[in-house]
């Protein structure tokens, strides 16, 4: 497996702990992209996703979506969406294809895909819970990955995949921000008031001092990145190879002809990488809009 990944946009996706500096940042970032790669070209995920879509009862849409074999009526409002966007794109020849007021079926296959899409969509969310918990079970007993954000990079590497013929997407964050701020560390703050001091002095006095606990550009210098990261390929294939599919070290160190103390060391670096993510960016389930983005 050859990586495809361009470091420089590598993404955080979620809180970090306190204190992490930004050369670890930066091998965060390029760990994360690399094991993203290889989790989007594992041959266990595609049978894993078929069988959420089965008993979620999503896979006899997508089977139909795939045939084009689409037994339900088109909505009015789709319908009435469909023409606006297809004359807009200079596809007049089409409309007439959509079927006249008062008649919701139609032989246009953009408009039954874009109401077939939609209703996928919806079933989607209606089962949010559901696939939350299969994608969790993926992660745990298929790939042996106890990471909450690898579990986040799933949903959205499941819906990408499975929810491609909606108009819209069905969760807000599947476009990766970049790194956020670390999570707060742990304070005490005592606060006594002094001989003859005022409300605003005391105020103002806390203030300075919460700003000084907390100020915005508190990560320490760290280890310098060396060779820009690209030893980080190799360690996170190890680590993948180790905790994913169980690999022994004596196994990894033979077919990559490497020593074992290397591959060891390797593996606690991504583990400790891996680690310093403490929960990842929220996401939000929503229903897409009904009328499609483009014909």
């Amino acid at each position: 497996m050859q990586s495809q990944a361009t470091w420089p946009e590598a993404r955080i996706s979620g809180r970090l702990r306190a204190g992490v500096t930004q050369p670890d940042r930066r091998r965060l970032g390029i760990a994360r992209v690399e094991l993203l790669h290889f989790l989007e070209n594992d041959p266990r995920i595609r049978p894993e996703f078929e069988r959420i879509s089965e008993c979620c009862g999503l896979l006899k849409t997508l089977r139909a979506l795939d045939r084009k074999d689409y037994r339900f009526v088109v909505r009015p409002e789709v319908r009435a969406a469909s023409v606006q966007l297809l004359q807009q794109a200079g596809r007049a020849g089409d409309v007439k294809h959509v079927g006249a007021a008062g008649r919701p079926r139609t032989d246009n296959e953009f408009v039954k895909r874009t109401e077939a899409g939609w209703r996928l969509a919806a079933a989607t969310v209606r089962k949010r819970r559901q696939i939350e918990r299969e994608i969790r079970r993926v992660a745990m007993d298929t790939l042996h990955l106890d990471y909450k954000w690898v579990e986040r990079e799933l949903l959205i590497l499941y819906l990408q995949r499975i929810v491609r013929y909606g108009p819209d997407g069905v969760l807000d964050g599947t476009v990766r921000p970049p790194a956020e701020d670390a999570a707060s560390p742990v304070i005490k703050l005592v606060i006594a008031s002094l001989p003859f001091e005022t409300r605003r002095s005391l105020r103002a006095r806390v203030h300075t001092q919460i700003d000084r606990m907390l100020a915005d550009d508190e990560s320490p210098a760290g280890r310098r990145l060396r060779k820009g990261g690209a030893y980080l390929k190799d360690y996170v294939f190890w680590f993948f190879l180790r905790r994913s599919y169980l690999w022994s070290e004596r196994s990894i160190a033979r077919e990559q002809k490497t020593s074992r103390a290397r591959v060891r060391k390797g593996v606690n670096e991504v583990e400790r990488l891996f680690r310093l993510i403490v929960e990842p960016a929220p996401m939000y389930w929503r229903l897409p809009k009904r009328a499609p983005l483009q014909p």
